[in-house]
């Protein structure tokens, strides 16, 4: 089955906290509900805001936020995952080419890298374009993929489909005292 995210990270690759400090933040404003399943999974129900927090695009797009009789996790729901000891670059199908900052040339080898990357996402490589040293963490993933110590995955939702507003962004940046990004992933599991 596919499995679309939103993912919630901060601009900082670096940035970690617990994900009890998040976890209350986020359900202080009434964007994450009951926690599920097992407790080291981290997996939590909408809360009662959800639907201010996020803004689905489209004509009717179908949100299913109640746990599935089967057991399933195929339902709208809030992971943390993390935190990592180092920084992790996330990618899925539907990641493409990213671009150097430097010179805005796409890393068109990048599928070939990603096994170093996800290792050694903060070691500087140089750009095949103009030979600037530069991280995985730091490339511009074009919201397709990205990279942190600590994300906020909103599963079940196609990429592009679910956008965060300022006040979910701006809770995240007063419990990390820096800036938030989000990115989409369609991967073929759940994790």
């Amino acid at each position: 089955m596919d499995n679309g995210q939103l993912i919630l990270h901060p601009d900082d690759p670096a940035y970690s906290t617990a994900p009890a400090t998040l976890s209350k933040a986020l359900a202080e404003t009434g964007f994450i509900g009951d926690a599920f399943g097992k407790p080291e999974e981290q997996r939590f129900l909408a809360g009662e805001r959800f639907l201010q927090l996020i803004t689905f695009m489209g004509c009717s797009p179908h949100i299913e936020l109640e746990p599935q009789p089967d057991g399933s996790l195929n339902f709208c729901h809030i992971r943390i995952h993390g935190p990592l000891d180092q920084p992790l670059v996330l990618w899925g199908r539907n990641t493409t080419a990213p671009r150097c900052p430097a010179c805005r040339k796409r890393i068109t080898d990048w599928r070939g890298r990603i096994g170093e990357w996800e290792r050694l996402a903060e070691a500087p490589f140089p750009c095949p374009h103009c030979h600037e040293a530069i991280a995985p963490v730091h490339l511009d993933w074009r919201r397709q993929a990205g990279s942190g110590r600590i994300f906020v995955a909103v599963q079940q939702v196609f990429p592009g489909e679910a956008v965060p507003v300022p006040e979910l962004m701006e809770t995240l940046a007063h419990v990390s005292h820096g800036e938030w990004g989000h990115f989409y992933l369609l991967q073929e599991n759940d994790d």
